[in-house]
This record gives C-alpha cells, structure tokens and sequence, in this order.
C-alpha cells in the first residue's frame, strides 16, 4: 500500500511540474551583475520554469549538503537500532 501511495504523489508532482513548464515557457533574462542597468552585459536568457527548477534543485542539494555535514558523526555512535 505504501508503494501505491508513493508513486501516486510522484505522478501527481511530475503533474503539477509539467502544468508549471508549461504554464511558464517564457524566456525570461537572468543578469547577475548588479551594478549594471544596461541588459546587453553578461545575461542569460532560458525559459522561468528552467530557471525556477534550477534553483529549487540547487537549494534542495545545499540543504542536504548542509544537513549531511552537521549530523555527519553525530548518527555513528547513537544505539537504539534494530542490529542490536
């Protein structure tokens, strides 16, 4: 039952992802220079629902980096599991 619970929100995500492409198929320009207000610098142009699942991607990867890097020896020594 639980892996009919797990792939139905997995469809239902992958759903909710693709409505979100294409609701935002639009090139959007992406400048990281702050200083300037002229757009003919360095600036990249791709569709908003790639940059948006870029940085979503980016984020969720730094959070488990960060997680991983906190806890890392903190899990090693603590007893309780079923190997005991």
């Amino acid at each position: 039952m639980r892996r009919v619970a797990a792939r139905l929100w997995v469809v239902f995500l992958l759903a909710v992802f693709l409505a979100f492409a294409l609701a935002n198929r639009q090139k959007v320009a992406l400048s990281l220079d702050l200083f300037s207000f002229d757009v003919s610098g360095s600036v990249l142009e791709a569709p908003l629902f790639l940059l948006m699942s870029l940085s979503f991607l980016f984020g969720f990867a730094l959070g488990g980096l960060t997680q991983w890097l906190r806890g890392g020896g903190k899990k090693r020594g603590e007893g309780g599991g079923a190997g005991e």
